[in-house]
């Protein structure tokens, strides 16, 4: 048997059957930002959603990831990437028409601005994000919670995956 990967296990072909899955159009597909994101994700990291519209100096993507959102843009010559952990996330906000949207999404250290997003992609970005940001603020108010019982009897051993 070959050694070869068969073009429908390739990691590319799976993010953009992934994001094709997710409402991606035929230009969005082949644009250079969905060729870099295949070897930005690490193993068993899923895609969930995505936005992608002009932004400031061009093009650009945002992925919300099951790990954290990237952030892809395309620059004159070269393709510019920043790595946003859902604890960076300060707030999202966005507005719908019929066909297109805005969002905003506030991190620590700037603000990114998307227009004219795909309402449908729009929604269901907005969803994910909102959703991870409450669950990472959950699970540190847990882990804050569970130090917080060891100091007051340091006996016990509560462990750090502890979950409800």
């Amino acid at each position: 048997m070959s050694d070869l990967v068969s073009s429908d296990q390739s990691p590319h072909y799976k993010v953009k059957q992934c994001l094709r899955a997710l409402g991606a159009s035929p230009y969005t597909l082949s644009r250079p930002e969905v060729s870099k994101l295949s070897v930005l994700l690490h193993e068993n990291e899923q895609i969930e959603a995505f936005v992608c519209s002009t932004y400031i100096s061009g093009w650009a993507m945002f992925v919300a990831t099951s790990r954290k959102l990237l952030f892809i843009e395309k620059l004159l010559t070269k393709l510019k990437v920043e790595e946003l952990a859902y604890e960076m996330i300060l707030g999202i906000d966005h507005t719908t028409g019929r066909k297109h949207g805005k969002v905003t999404v506030h991190a620590q250290r700037k603000d990114y601005s998307f227009r004219r997003v795909n309402r449908d992609c729009l929604e269901k970005f907005v969803s994910v994000v909102e959703l991870r940001m409450q669950s990472d603020e959950h699970e540190e108010v847990l882990v804050e919670g569970i130090a917080e019982a060891q100091s007051l009897d340091p006996r016990l051993n509560y462990s750090s995956s502890f979950h409800i």
